[in-house]
């Protein structure tokens, strides 16, 4: 073989690896902030992302047609205004609703 290739021994890894090691805990506090922050700009990031989702066409077509609009008769109308007109109770209890609507 040839002799400047370099072997692996498995105790020259473990040197290195200690070596590498100890760089890290120098540093592992600064590491680990990094790392926080940048999971919780991640989360944050898909929060605002999912929350500024404009809808597509389809969900605003079904949205609209999920409203169904009411329509009162206009003799309906004139039924209950005449009858309030004619009852002094029922205008006791329109003006009560009208002063306290709660």
């Amino acid at each position: 073989m040839d002799e400047n290739k370099k072997s692996l021994n498995l105790n020259d890894i473990i040197e290195q690896l200690k070596q590498v090691l100890g760089i890290i805990k120098k540093y592992i506090i600064i590491i680990f902030i990094v790392l926080v922050v940048g999971v919780y700009g991640y989360i944050i990031n898909g929060f605002d992302s999912a929350f500024n989702q404009a809808p597509n066409a389809s969900e605003v077509q079904s949205s609209s047609n999920s409203f169904v609009l009411i329509h009162i008769n206009q003799q309906v109308i004139n039924q209950i205004n005449s009858l309030r007109n004619n009852s002094v109770n029922v205008q006791a209890l329109f003006q009560q609703s009208r002063n306290n609507p709660f």
